[in-house]
């Protein structure tokens, strides 16, 4: 008997660090989309807070560090782009305009991609409160990861 799941097919690229972007891309691999989550050179914070955790999360998840900054590096995000059906990330729109990767700019250049922005990035202090919690934070059935159906093509996850 062949098991189909919920994001079957779906291929998302996120730049979404720290603990709420990895926790949604999390469950949407495991309700079957393709993920590639792309690091900075220097990856992603969480990795030097908790390794394990950082796995565990990113269990089944390709990894790609990509330098944004270089023609390369931009290059290579074109790419993912090109194939993706959701772009997910954190950072501020600012940043992302000074990337390329702006709402406007990714409507323009890619017009079937969805993009999901997760909730700011939080502090150093933060992240160290959650991870030494005895009960990591967790998405459920109704939460922003499975909400890609939305008609407009950029909003803010709830979770």
């Amino acid at each position: 008997m062949h098991s189909t799941k919920f994001l079957d097919g779906l291929r998302i690229v996120t730049m979404a660090q720290n603990v709420p972007g990895p926790l949604a891309a999390m469950r949407m691999n495991q309700a079957g989309a393709h993920v590639i989550k792309i690091e900075p050179p220097t990856g992603d914070p969480l990795l030097a807070l908790s390794p394990a955790w950082h796995a565990e999360m990113h269990a089944g998840i390709s990894i790609e560090r990509l330098d944004l900054k270089t023609d390369t590096g931009r290059e290579r995000m074109t790419v993912l782009l090109s194939d993706a059906d959701v772009f997910m990330t954190s950072q501020r729109p600012s940043s992302l305009t000074r990337l390329g990767l702006d709402p406007d700019t990714l409507r323009s250049r890619f017009p079937r991609l969805r993009i999901l922005r997760t909730p700011k990035r939080r502090s150093r202090r933060h992240l160290c409160a959650v991870l030494s919690s005895s009960s990591p934070p967790a998405l459920d059935e109704g939460g922003s990861a499975f909400r890609l159906s939305h008609p407009e093509p950029y909003w803010s996850c709830a979770c």
